[in-house]
């Protein structure tokens, strides 16, 4: 069981961050050019 929530953990934790990544990236560009600038580099 360990192993398995071990492997899981990081599974959905790198899903999230793609799933959410290109909303903040929008909100970002949104409020402040020089983050999207950042981020683009």
């Amino acid at each position: 069981m360990t192993r398995i929530s071990a492997l899981i953990l990081p599974a959905v934790t790198v899903a999230f961050a793609i799933a959410t990544y290109p909303t903040v990236r929008n909100f970002l560009a949104n409020n402040t050019r020089t983050q999207v600038h950042r981020i683009n580099v």
